[in-house]
């Protein structure tokens, strides 16, 4: 016998569980299968869905994401935070971006992953430019000669985070430019990702009155960045607390490929410097042993993480000793070849020891037989020095 239901008596969408399901969604494709479940679970999704951040990759996506942005007589762009773009200079797509920008008013975060979409058309430029809500900004793939970095000078949002590339298509970097070219952002900008940035100016002097000061920075990251000189870093960001160099050469070439005398003389000319400015101390460094040798620093280091590139020799281990002597860090990370004399980081971090409270010492076995490491004796070797919580992978 079949029972008849009252479709009256059928609970409702339970806001609380709706809502915790959705704080657990991170994917815009998850969320909208879920929405897809029934309609009453659709209209509550749209805020989720969009404040999720849309990813646009071509022309069909933007005409889709606009039709679906107009819905509800546009009201939906209330919740829109965080956009991201990678379409090239599709002339496909303008009008419908344009329209996206002109309603997103709202818009915290701004991603565009191929920056040739804003040497299309200025209009796109001046949209996005006469936004007043944006926080982060991420232009990547862009050369020095993009419009986009005129468009960084026009802006008119307060912008706090920024990942921009300096990159020269003709091989002729400035100077600083990446200094000079975010200053609209100096007094309100709190951490900065620059891709092949340079600062060399080495030998000369550096006339520091020309470069503007950025107060706020406490996060530096330089990405495949061109650094020789200290004293434009510390004169630009003098209250930094977090410095990431990834990658860095110096003016003369591959530190790798450096001799021994320019590396000394930049150390050298770097040390001095920070005799009129330096960091008194940072919360964090990460970066190589050989870059951050190079630059020299005298700043005190809570938390100074050396794992990005392999320390395999006695001239890296003496480099090693030279930066831990000067961070003296409380927390340290070392990454260490497996062939690697475990008795020489002995001396190495001798000096430092009544300052290490945590040590994480990483040992790469990839090139070498499983069969020539044995872990207990790696540990067993510098456990006699190292007081100190010792974390070996």
């Amino acid at each position: 016998m079949l029972k008849v239901v009252n479709t009256h008596t059928l609970p409702k969408l339970n806001l609380d569980t709706f809502c915790m399901i959705s704080s657990h969604i991170r994917s815009t494709g998850v969320m909208f299968q879920f929405m897809l479940t029934c309609h009453g679970i659709f209209n509550a999704g749209v805020p989720y869905l969009i404040k999720l951040g849309p990813f646009l990759t071509s022309p069909n996506a933007i005409a889709s994401f606009h039709k679906f942005m107009a819905d509800d007589d546009k009201r939906r762009y209330k919740w829109l935070k965080t956009l991201k773009l990678d379409l090239g200079d599709s002339a496909e797509a303008t009008d419908r971006l344009l329209e996206i920008f002109s309603n997103a008013h709202t818009l915290k975060r701004l991603e565009i992953r191929n920056c040739h979409l804003l040497d299309r058309d200025e209009r796109i430029r001046q949209a996005i430019a006469s936004l007043t809500t944006l926080k982060e900004i991420k232009l990547l793939r862009m050369s020095v000669i993009s419009s986009a970095h005129a468009m960084l000078l026009e802006m008119e949002s307060d912008v706090v985070n920024l990942e921009v590339s300096f990159f020269s298509e003709t091989g002729n970097f400035i100077d600083g430019e990446a200094v000079i070219g975010l200053q609209k952002f100096a007094h309100c900008a709190i951490s900065l990702h620059l891709w092949v940035a340079e600062f060399i100016h080495c030998p000369e002097e550096i006339d520091t009155s020309e470069y503007p000061v950025y107060p706020q920075v406490k996060t530096l990251v330089l990405d495949n960045a061109r650094v020789d000189r200290l004293q434009l870093l510390t004169h630009a960001f003098p209250n930094l607390r977090s410095l990431t160099v990834i990658n860095i050469d110096n003016a003369r070439g591959s530190l790798e490929e450096e001799e021994p005398e320019g590396v000394e003389e930049v150390r050298d000319i770097n040390r001095v410097d920070q005799e009129e400015m330096a960091w008194e101390a940072l919360d964090y460094c990460y970066g190589n042993v050989n870059n951050l040798y190079t630059l020299g620093m005298i700043s005190k280091i809570q938390r100074l993480d050396l794992s990005r590139v392999v320390i395999r020799d006695e001239a890296e281990i003496e480099q090693l000793r030279a930066v831990v002597t000067d961070a003296l860090p409380q927390s340290l990370v070392l990454h260490v070849a497996a062939e690697f004399e475990m008795n020489a980081l002995r001396n190495a971090l001798f000096v430092a020891l009544d300052d290490l409270l945590d040590f994480t010492l990483i040992v790469d076995i990839v090139e070498a037989p499983s069969s020539d490491i044995d872990p207990a004796s790696v540990v067993a070797c510098i456990d006699e020095t190292i007081v100190c919580p010792l974390d070996c992978q």
